[in-house]
């Protein structure tokens, strides 16, 4: 069941998200499901090490939840679903990851992720079921890509406190085979929004919505720590050309001699060489200084050499 506040919108923004919303990530890659119809929803337990880094700090699965459709609106609509893993650290604070889907055939880890699981559960029994699965895992739903991010209330009950909240666009979104979208929906009841919840949501600008333009960084990711970012600050505002804006995105090499640096060792090194060149050419030239015909001896001794007296 959704709150009766009004939807959050995904939209561009230019607003970075830096050191405050980092996210990486390497779930179990062989997990069981275990999993609950809720009603409304499915819920998944998974098995063995779910423990990934949200700034730096490990926080670990509770649970996985399918929806459809969407919680979040992508646009101002709807996707056919959302897959939301819930995490807590020892401290008990959350992070929700948020994975819109929609419908798309195919062959690819997303569409295997689901077609694993959901054909296998009983619309019937509403108990927990295990599934077995094989070689089925988070990773297969989780891009690795840039993501958005906010802080707000969880989007279902309890409807309120305060979590960190990351939901990839739509250029992220997982996908799910037509007939599996079928089965779902026969499975849990929709998530429905008034028309007025949804303009509200569309229109909303009281969510400070930021993006994180690296993204998150998984188990394929080619380079998980070249760039560091600093400094997550609030900004209000989500439209692109409106809201206020407090910080600028700032990327700082993590490893590596910046170019700046190289550039100036080589033009030091150049001019030494040439200062050394321009030095050795000098001396060279006082040394081969011509002599006079009949050089006089700047002494009257020696083996009949200069001047006698008479």
């Amino acid at each position: 069941m959704s709150c009766s506040s009004n939807p959050i919108n995904i939209k561009n923004t230019k607003e970075i998200c830096r050191e405050d919303c980092s996210y990486s990530f390497q779930y179990n890659p062989n997990s069981s499901a275990i999993i609950s119809n809720m009603g409304d929803y499915l819920e998944i337990q998974v098995d063995g090490k779910n423990t990934v880094k949200f700034n730096s700090i490990d926080v670990t699965v509770t649970d996985v939840r399918i929806y459809q459709p969407s919680f979040h609106l992508f646009g101002g609509q709807q996707t056919a679903a959302e897959v939301v893993i819930q995490h807590k650290n020892p401290m008990g604070d959350s992070l929700l990851v948020c994975i819109p889907v929609i419908a798309k055939d195919g062959k690819g880890a997303s569409n295997s992720f689901f077609s694993k699981i959901i054909p296998n559960i009983s619309n019937e029994d509403k108990s927990p079921q295990t599934v077995n699965v094989r070689q089925w895992s988070l990773n297969d739903v989780v891009p690795s890509s840039p993501f958005y991010y906010y802080v707000g209330s969880y989007p279902y009950k309890p409807c309120s406190g305060k979590v960190n909240i990351i939901v990839f666009g739509l250029d992220s979104t997982a996908t799910i085979n037509s007939s599996d979208l079928k089965t779902l929906k026969t499975l849990i009841d929709p998530i429905s929004y008034t028309k007025a919840q949804s303009i509200g949501g569309a229109a909303n600008k009281d969510v400070v919505l930021m993006k994180n333009p690296i993204g998150s960084q998984g188990p394929d990711s080619k380079d998980s720590s070249y760039y560091i970012f600093n400094d997550c600050e609030a900004i209000t505002g989500m439209d692109d050309d409106g809201g206020t804006s407090s910080v600028r995105a700032s990327l700082i090499p993590d490893k590596g001699i910046p170019a700046w640096v190289i550039t100036m060792l080589v033009s030091f090194i150049i001019i030494i060489v040439i200062a050394a060149i321009a030095m050795m050419c000098f001396s060279n030239n006082e040394g081969d200084a011509p002599m006079a015909d009949n050089p006089v001896p700047l002494s009257d001794s020696g083996s009949g050499s200069g001047l006698k007296k008479k």
